[in-house]
């Protein structure tokens, strides 16, 4: 997963609806030679449900 989501979906509730707008640096600009590695990426997130995060 991007790390971008994790910023963008953090504290978020059940039931939005969140448009993710991630900068290449967010996305996968770290992936050398990954196709998207220069792009911006855009995503629609209907969030359904969560689970907690296991420490």
């Amino acid at each position: 997963m991007v790390a971008g989501f994790q910023k963008a979906l953090e504290g978020q509730k059940v039931g939005s609806q969140v448009v993710v707008v991630m900068p290449p640096s967010d996305g996968y600009g770290a992936s050398e030679g990954h196709e998207l590695q220069k792009e911006s990426l855009v995503f629609v997130v209907d969030i359904l449900a969560t689970t907690p995060v296991q420490q």
